[in-house]
């Protein structure tokens, strides 16, 4: 017999610690210090304040900050990690819903399908936007003009663009989450997220 499913993360639940998404996304402490005082990464609101009480992340809030860190990586200097987090976000705002299958697939031992994001330099928002996109028969095909002609941005083919792919990101955060729920010895009670806390 093969190995039971896994049971699915609730992704939007705020029940990992800091120490837990700095390993998750692959940042150091200070960096997440420094996102979180300037507004690049948004903890989850406990009670009517936060202070003294531990912050707590989802799934997802540690995905965007995993894509934060590599659209800091590879833009550079010149793109803060404010206006990095803000594209980050795009990938999972409102309309873009690739990422809702990713653990009924791994639950099932299932390949999650494989999805781009094209970040770009937009004109009508006069801000970095980005361009959720799949692959077909394993190929990303990228037609910059038809993204071009969808938004109504005729230049938009003459930019440089960066290629990221969000969709293995998503899969490796929600892997390395899924193990520190599992090992921990009350996985699934309510007090786990507060043992988690203590025993890191």
């Amino acid at each position: 017999m093969g190995k039971p499913p896994h049971e699915s993360l609730d992704i939007a639940k705020p029940q990992f610690s800091q120490l837990e998404l700095c390993e998750a996304a692959g940042i150091p402490m200070p960096t997440a210090n420094n996102w979180i005082s300037t507004g690049a990464l948004r903890p989850a609101p406990v009670g009517i304040r936060s202070i003294r009480k531990p912050r707590l992340f989802s799934v997802i809030t540690i995905y965007e900050a995993k894509v934060t860190a590599e659209l800091v990586k590879w833009l550079g200097a010149r793109t803060p990690p404010l206006t990095a987090a803000a594209i980050a976000r795009r990938t999972t705002a409102k309309g873009h819903n690739w990422y809702l299958s990713i653990p009924r697939d791994l639950a099932m031992g299932n390949s999650p399908l494989d999805v781009f994001a094209i970040v770009f330099w937009s004109d009508q928002c006069r801000d970095w936007a980005a361009w959720v996109d799949l692959p077909s028969d394993d190929i990303l095909r990228i037609n910059l003009k038809t993204i071009a002609e969808k938004r109504g941005e005729p230049r938009l083919a003459e930019r440089p663009i960066l290629v990221l792919p969000v969709g293995r990101y998503f899969v490796a955060v929600y892997k390395i989450c899924q193990a520190f729920v599992e090992a921990s010895p009350k996985a699934g009670d309510a007090a786990d997220v507060e043992s988690r806390i203590r025993s890191r």
